[in-house]
């Protein structure tokens, strides 16, 4: 978007709207763990960042953006979905059967799709576990405010 912008005049200023901090789950639950889903790209850092598990444990990612970082890393099986809750588990349903192992949904506090519980309906072992939470920044930079009163 933002070449765009520039194309047509306009100034633009990126700047986070969000700040992301870590928190710190069990990491100890997660190395006994046979599959992964991952529903945001920082998960899938988290993933990366651990270091804790074998690059063939199963990853099912929600879209493109989020299994990108994970394949780059050496991960050989990242399965990725069409980029939103459903389509994520209709492809885990499709290809994982409840005696596969547990699996462990890693994800920031908010949520829009609990994946864990929508599995533990269905008879799988899953479980959520929070290792990040976003809240909105604060405030913007006096750079890009002074560009909006313009």
């Amino acid at each position: 978007m933002r070449p765009s912008l520039e194309k047509k005049g306009y100034k633009v200023s990126l700047e986070p709207v969000s700040d992301v901090s870590s928190t710190d789950p069990n990491h100890d639950a997660l190395r006994e763990t046979d599959i992964f889903v991952v529903t945001s790209v920082y998960a899938s850092l988290h993933l990366i960042n651990a270091g804790m598990m074998a690059k063939t444990t199963p990853i099912y990612a929600v879209g493109p953006g989020t299994a990108a970082p994970l394949r780059k890393a050496g991960f050989s099986k990242v399965f990725q979905a069409e980029g939103d809750a459903k389509s994520l588990l209709s492809l885990i349903l499709k290809n994982v059967t409840p005696t596969d192992g547990t699996i462990f949904y890693i994800s920031g506090q908010d949520i829009t799709a609990d994946i864990a519980q929508l599995l533990v309906d269905r008879g799988y072992d899953a479980k959520r576990v929070v290792v990040y939470e976003a809240r909105p920044s604060r405030a913007l930079s006096a750079h890009t405010q002074d560009l909006l009163r313009g």
